[in-house]
């Protein structure tokens, strides 16, 4: 029995101590780092799942208020006489002063402004004039085409704006799919992991009960050789 027999044998006992004695004590350790990593991990997850959920929250809002103003819009759109007065100017007129009421009071507060020279018809009166008449005309000969056109435009602006935020909502919900999966997957690998965990205690068992195997038929074999030396050495004598 030589001094590496003696190594060895030192090793695999500080081993086996350690192995029993403070086994469990590294593998809780280790467990419990493992488990703040992982409680770590699902937080983040949870944050980013939380602030997908809240953005496409918003995308919703969004979409509702943009109806909302599309409605009101079309709320907006009032009737009106003589290309631009409100049509409720004359209704206010109406009840009171009959239909030619608005009529005959904007052309006596108009002819009271002229002849009192309240309004001073210079040339830029008749610039003016002419102006009010050419927009008179679009607004009542192209003013409705000229609206079918905006509206078509503000469609076809709302048709991309709305396909960008649904390619975006489907983006979102993609990716809030693919958060749950790979949360699903984080927990089947947390079973693998702790399978595997298992598997290696499993090995190092059978490594341990290996080695002490091998030492203990090394022991039996040094011994069965000493055995035998002493005696052959008996006999040895005795014959002598």
């Amino acid at each position: 029995m030589e001094h590496e027999y003696y190594s060895g044998l030192s090793i695999i006992i500080v081993l086996y101590y350690v192995a029993t004695r403070l086994g469990s004590q590294i593998g809780n350790m280790i467990d419990k780092e493992v488990d703040k990593y992982e409680l770590v991990v699902n937080s983040n997850r949870e944050g980013q799942k939380k602030v997908l959920e809240d953005t496409i929250a918003l995308e919703n809002k969004l979409q509702e208020s943009m109806a909302g103003q599309l409605m009101l819009q079309d709320a907006k759109k009032e009737n009106v006489r003589l290309g631009f007065v409100p049509d409720e100017w004359f209704l206010f007129f109406q009840e009171k002063t009959g239909v030619t009421g608005p009529y005959v009071f904007l052309v006596s507060i108009s002819s009271f402004l002229i002849s009192k020279e309240y309004y001073v018809m210079e040339h830029e009166y008749y610039s003016g004039l002419s102006i009010i008449i050419v927009l008179y005309y679009v607004a009542t000969r192209l003013g409705s085409q000229i609206g079918n056109m905006i509206d078509k435009e503000v469609d076809k602006y709302e048709l991309v704006v709305n396909s960008n935020r649904e390619g975006q909502k489907k983006v979102l919900e993609d990716t809030i799919a693919l958060e749950n999966k790979l949360q699903e997957s984080m927990a089947g690998q947390l079973m693998l992991q702790d399978a595997k965990k298992e598997n290696v205690h499993l090995q190092l068992e059978a490594v341990f009960r290996e080695r002490l195997l091998a030492v203990y038929k090394d022991v039996k074999r040094r011994l069965d050789f000493q055995i035998s030396k002493v005696l052959i050495e008996k006999s040895f004598i005795t014959e002598i």
